[in-house]
């Protein structure tokens, strides 16, 4: 009797652990899978066709499934100026939709931007109505502020820790355009034509304009809890 006593034990532990340990294996919706703050860097900036920059950020919770984040980008790239050099800026609050209980989570977010850089660039110009042409160098100052909707999906890869994230934005932005050139400068030859085909205008004339922004981002990182 006493040896069934002890096999029927036996069972009932094994299998109580098995459980427990099916159970730990399984991420749940409680606090401690909430992740309290994300580390990230953003590839996807790099390869923005019109101010590429090296930009990482932090996310931290706020509450339940409510996020702030914060990134902070260094524009390096020179092309397509002689010289350029910047900061971008962006606060995101998001929403995730699903509980954190797999390894997906779709999430909702509204964006506030902000870049800013200065640039030197050069070119054949036209002065007092084509008498003579000249070319110079002169410096640009440039800046955007504005907001944008983002919809996304963050993926867990590795030990439900390290993720990754793809996401769109779109939303509007005011940008300022301000240069040193006098002001009657006009392009001439073959800088007009190129700036036109391009549609590079704006790299040396003066302008502030309200414009629709798209963006398409992807985001690598690691979640501490």
């Amino acid at each position: 009797m006493s040896r069934k006593i002890v096999i029927w034990i036996a069972v009932i532990l094994m299998s109580s652990f098995d459980s427990f340990g099916q159970i730990e294996s399984v991420p749940s919706d409680s606090f401690n899978f909430r992740p309290l703050v994300s580390l990230k860097i953003v590839p996807s900036a790099l390869l923005n066709f019109t101010i590429p920059s090296a930009q990482a950020g932090v996310e931290y919770r706020v509450y339940k499934n409510l996020y702030v984040g914060h990134e902070l980008g260094y524009i390096l790239n020179d092309q397509p100026y002689l010289w350029r050099r910047g900061l971008r800026q962006m606060t995101e609050a998001r929403l995730y939709l699903d509980d954190f209980y797999s390894t997906g989570n779709q999430f909702v977010g509204i964006q506030f931007r902000y870049w800013w850089f200065r640039a030197v660039d050069e070119g054949n110009f036209c002065r007092q109505n084509c008498l003579f042409t000249q070319t110079m160098q002169y410096q640009i100052e440039q800046s955007g502020i504005g907001a944008a909707f983002t919809y996304g999906r963050k993926r867990y890869i590795i030990n439900d820790k390290f993720f990754f994230e793809t996401a769109i934005s779109m939303g509007r932005i005011l940008r300022k355009n301000e240069t040193d050139l006098p002001s009657d400068v006009e392009l001439n030859g073959f800088t007009g034509v190129f700036f036109d085909l391009f549609g590079r205008r704006d790299r040396w004339e003066n302008y502030k304009k309200n414009v629709v922004m798209i963006h398409l981002n992807f985001r690598l990182g690691i979640d501490i809890r």
